[in-house]
């Protein structure tokens, strides 16, 4: 499937997701109401809906923190986003880690410098920008570096090592605490076996992760971690 087609340029691209947030706030602004006025059928297929929106949000934050560690927003742009281009005395103030406040003189001279000293890693700068924790923010970077493909040296692209759990995950099939829980199945057998097992185990432990509840998944991944 080509993932591009359709693609109208960043500057769209940006303006759907902004729509469809607004939808989804109206959306929620109406839940209670709604819901009080549902049959039980209804309210099932509305959970159900709800929960398969999530998985796709769920791997949007996979792609952008993809995206923030390939372009090391960290070092390109300050906590608003304003790119490092802009005027030194027009910055933001840069006290995002909730440290003492910095006087002028000790602050870096260039917006590039100062957002390096505050944020060391792109896990740093995902928990002040998105106020998600440092070890949410590991997670997802860890998770999109196994699930997504990437760009070798040369240009390349180089596809996922986890092919199946990786389209699952793309489809909205698999929320990423069950990927995680197959990804991290497969990185423990898998130096214990040859690559074939490997990958028939990952398409086994996708397929229960697409049909069954997180708990039936955790215990089947444990028992193929001690079966091989």
């Amino acid at each position: 499937m080509d993932t591009a087609a359709g693609f109208c340029g960043v500057g769209a691209f940006i303006a759907s997701l902004a729509e469809v947030n607004d939808a989804a706030a109206r959306i929620s602004s109406q839940s209670l109401h709604a819901t009080a006025l549902m049959s039980p059928g209804e309210a099932c297929t509305l959970a159900a809906d709800v929960e398969a929106m999530s998985r796709t949000v769920e791997h949007l934050q996979l792609v952008c923190a993809q995206a923030l560690e390939t372009q090391r927003v960290i070092e390109a742009f300050g906590t608003d986003g304003s790119a490092s281009g802009a005027g030194i005395d027009e910055a933001p103030p840069w006290n995002n880690t909730w440290n003492r406040p910095e006087s002028p003189s000790e602050r870096p001279s260039h917006p590039a410098e100062r957002v390096r000293a505050e944020f060391r890693t792109t896990a740093d700068y995902m928990r002040c920008r998105l106020r998600i924790s440092r070890a949410e923010a590991q997670r997802r970077l860890k998770l999109a570096a196994v699930l997504l493909p990437t760009t070798s040296a040369s240009g390349e692209t180089v596809p996922s090592g986890l092919p199946a759990l990786a389209e699952a995950s793309a489809g909205g099939l698999v929320s990423s605490s069950a990927a995680a829980v197959v990804a991290n199945a497969v990185d423990e057998i898998r130096h214990r076996t040859d690559d074939a097992t490997a990958s028939t185990i990952e398409t086994e432990l996708t397929i229960l992760a697409v049909r069954q509840d997180g708990d039936f998944l955790v215990r089947a991944a444990r028992r193929w971690v001690l079966l091989v």
